[in-house]
């Protein structure tokens, strides 16, 4: 019974969270199409534009059930409305046209009155426009594509942009079909009428008509009906002409007497862009006889927008035409419609750019973090050493991040040989991080640490780093070999314990991580060895060669896991909130557990019982039992329970983290994926931060109470040893704790999106480097937008028209009206 009412009391609750997710779309809808369309007329009266049905554009089951003959356009009564047609066309339709004819003003307005259907009706589904150019970027399954693009444009979060298109709430309104690449418009068919035909909702595409009729060729779109957006008639243009006043004669002379120039003017964008460019201009300074007339309209308007709007001190003609002829080009492209800042990528870039953006953004983050990786785990596993010092371990972590970067980069390359794979290349790198340990060794140690030992030290450290980084190299560029399929009824317990740990990281990274760890912990432990008496050589070599051993094994995976993370590709960020409640999931309870029992055991085994029992050979048995006794219980004790409790808490913030509703706030500033980004990833790591000092000091506490207060315990009481250990950690531990959470700051700082802010503003910065487009971006586009050259589309920006993109696109030195400063 109560399980009953919880489960309808959260259904309530999910209904409630739906239907506000659903209003606030719609409101972000309204929003939207009205800035679009109010932007879209410039101040200009609404003209209604003739319509004219045309059949055999289109493939129903009309084609099918009857034998028809081809079918010429048929005009519209005059007054018939986008919204008819659509209903008429049983939500299924096609608008064609001209470009610049107006049809994406037409379907704003539809987009528009089918919003407020969708406020009255909750079951009708959300009227959502779309550029449908950028599915030909990766050309993906069109379900697939419409929950990116909700979710990319809209701001939307993908598990409720999902959850709307597969429970068909989603009405796509498609416009752009002639925007994409000419090769992919047939493929485009083919899965709209794919996707169409498995999903019976409610479906406009908008394409002009002659890349349509060029891509239906083979195959037509299965939709019920298709309109044709006619020319503006000689009545309507000269009604448009005498509304705007006296200050229009020019422009009535010129387009009377040239042919071509009145042909442009029946498209209502061209006849907009001519009242803007000519108004009060005399007939001589229009455009003449013998020139392109588009070409040199568009010459016009820009020098026009120019000179009368925006800031024309900062941003001159021709510094805007060369940053704008640089956005259409990248636009086009790229096959996007809208800009936004945060889609910036190298291939943005001119090769030679993208070359230094690769080592910036990409080798040396990866060198650092490398670095920054091996002091963390070197401070929390292993803790500081008088033998060896923070300046060797990072040296190690920088070489094992370069490394695996170097190796992530073969494997995504052509396969063969790579010049950082061969054996000679593996050699010199590893020669020189020898010398550069042995020379690095001993610099913390004060002046009772002769020459004499820093050679014969040095060598031993520098020598065994070399061959155990040579012997990394080798295992780690290693071909892999063929996996072997394993049944998925029956794997055995060997094969699923494997493949947990190839999810960690691949099998050659282990194989190199163990054969690198092994290797420095011997040359560590063996030079700790022999600076001490020989009695003392097995019990303390040991000890601290397989401390600093494993650090070095855990750094390499966890550097893997860290480029894993931080350095692919651009991420968007997301509003981010925490369900707290996954800290008691069962699953993730007994997985803490485990991971502390497997951290106690290893760390009671290895410094207790083995450490004890080469004690106990040098010392004696009873000594030996009595150190492993409190050795191993103090290691075991302190590591399992802070990696215990660190794994429970980091993870299980980390998996509560969710985004599944959509916020009030919408996505109405410029970069404001990468503002979000840098907020969540400052929080992230804030939190971490902390929570991985607390498990220093928690385990540094734990070993010192518990290790002092055994021993002295046995002697002179517990109470004693538990003031002595609290002692020494505060005068020893918290002189780590500073470096350990600034290098845990920055490393999961990066994990969570700060190699993406440094990426993001590297190639803005070569950009501007190079003068193809400014740093300032959002005050540039911004004046753009307000010369009527751009338009403000949420926190992105698009031209005012394709027309108007093609032509910034194809300019170059001899077109550009303000040629002395282009591409200089």
């Amino acid at each position: 019974m109560n399980n009953n009412i919880a489960f309808v009391f959260t259904s309530m609750q999910a209904q409630r969270r739906a239907a506000a997710d659903r209003e606030r779309m719609l409101g972000r809808l309204r929003q939207t199409y009205q800035g679009l369309l109010d932007r879209s007329l410039y101040g200009m009266v609404w003209m209604e534009l003739g319509l004219a049905s045309k059949p055999d554009a289109v493939h129903n089951a009309s084609h099918l059930l009857l034998q028809l003959p081809e079918r010429n356009e048929q005009i519209l009564p005059p007054g018939t409305s986008i919204l008819q047609v659509y209903e008429q066309a049983q939500e299924e339709l096609l608008i064609l046209g001209a470009p610049g004819a107006g049809k994406s003003t037409l379907l704003l307005d539809l987009a528009l009155q089918l919003v407020d259907r969708a406020l009255v009706d909750e079951t009708y589904p959300l009227p959502v426009i779309l550029p449908l150019s950028s599915w030909a970027v990766q050309r993906p399954p069109l379900a697939e594509w419409l929950i990116e693009q909700c979710a990319h444009i809209y701001d939307v979060p993908k598990k409720v942009s999902q959850h709307w298109v597969e429970h068909q709430q989603i009405l796509p309104l498609l416009d752009g079909f002639d925007e994409m690449e000419e090769t992919a418009r047939p493929a485009c068919i083919a899965v709209l009428n794919s996707y169409h035909s498995q999903h019976l909702t409610p479906l406009i595409v908008c394409s002009s008509q002659s890349a349509y009729d060029l891509a239906a060729t083979q195959e037509r779109l299965a939709l019920q009906s298709a309109v044709v957006v006619q020319p503006l008639t000689d009545e309507l243009i000269e009604t448009s002409l005498r509304t705007a006043g006296p200050a229009f004669t020019g422009v009535r002379t010129a387009l009377d007497q040239q042919p071509a120039l009145r042909e442009l003017a029946t498209t209502p964008l061209m006849l907009r862009v001519l009242l803007l460019t000519y108004q009060g201009s005399s007939l001589e300074s229009i455009v003449q006889p013998g020139t392109d007339p588009e070409q040199q309209v568009w010459t016009d308007y820009v020098a026009r927008m120019v000179q009368r709007k925006g800031n024309e001190t900062r941003n001159p003609l021709e510094q805007t035409c060369q940053w704008l002829a640089y956005l259409a080009q990248q636009i086009r492209a790229h096959q996007q419609t809208i800009f936004y800042a945060e889609d910036l990528h190298t291939d943005w870039l001119p090769s030679n750019q993208q070359r230094t953006a690769a080592c910036l953004t990409i080798r040396v983050p990866a060198i650092v973090l490398g670095s920054l990786a091996g002091i963390l785990v070197f401070l929390f596993v292993a803790g500081p050493s008088p033998m060896v010092s923070l300046l060797q371990i990072g040296l190690l972590g920088g070489f094992v991040g370069d490394c695996l970067n170097r190796n992530a980069s073969t494997r995504t390359a052509t396969v063969g040989s790579h010049p950082s794979a061969s054996k000679r290349a593996s050699l010199m790198r590893s020669m020189l991080l020898g010398v550069l340990v042995a020379a690095s060794f001993g610099l913390n140690l004060g002046p009772q640490y002769s020459i004499g030992d820093w050679v014969r030290d040095g060598s031993i450290l520098g020598l065994g780093s070399g061959l155990s980084a040579w012997a990394f190299l080798l295992l780690l560029f290693r071909r892999p070999r063929q996996q072997v399929s394993v049944s998925s009824t029956s794997p055995s317990r060997y094969w699923r314990v494997s493949a947990w740990f190839t999810t960690i990281a691949p099998q050659n990274v282990w194989q190199a991580a163990l054969m690198l760890g092994a290797g420095f912990g011997l040359s560590v432990g063996l030079s700790v060895g022999l600076s001490y008496r020989l009695i003392n050589w097995l019990s303390f070599g040991f000890s601290v060669g397989l401390s600093q051993g494993l650090s070095i094994g855990l750094t390499v995976v966890l550097v893997c896991l860290i480029q894993t993370v931080s350095l692919g590709t651009l991420r968007f960020a997301e509003r981010i909130h925490w369900r707290w409640q996954n800290l008691l999931r069962p699953g993730h309870l007994r997985t803490s557990v485990i991971v502390t029992s497997m951290v106690f055991l290893f760390f009671w085994l290895s410094f207790g019982l083995i450490d004890g029992l080469i004690d106990g050979l040098s010392y004696g048995l009873n000594y030996g039992l009595y150190y492993g006794l409190y050795g191993g219980l103090s290691y075991g004790l302190s590591y399992g329970l802070s990696s215990g409790l660190s794994y429970w808490l980091l993870f299980g913030i980390y998996q509560g983290v969710v985004q599944e509703h959509i916020e009030d706030q919408d996505r109405y500033q410029f970069n404001q994926g990468m503002r979000r980004l840098l907020r969540n990833g400052m929080l992230v790591s804030l939190v971490s931060a902390s929570i991985i000092a607390g498990m220093e000091v928690l385990s540094d506490g734990l070993y010192f109470g518990l290790s002092v207060g055994l021993s002295h315990g046995l002697s002179q009481g517990l109470s004693h040893g538990l003031s002595q250990g609290l002692s020494d950690w505060l005068s020893y531990g918290l002189n780590a704790v500073s470096i350990l959470v600034i290098s845990g700051f920055l490393v999961m700082w990066a994990m969570s999106g700060g190699v993406t802010i440094l990426r993001h503003y590297v190639i803005r910065w070569l950009l501007t480097r190079s003068h193809r487009f400014p740093w300032r971006a959002q005050a540039f586009l911004d004046d753009a937008t307000a010369r009527i050259l751009l338009q403000r589309v949420g926190g992105g920006y698009c031209f005012m028209h394709r027309r108007l993109l093609d032509y910034f696109a194809n300019l170059d030195n001899s077109q550009n009206p303000a040629s002395t400063m282009w591409y200089k």
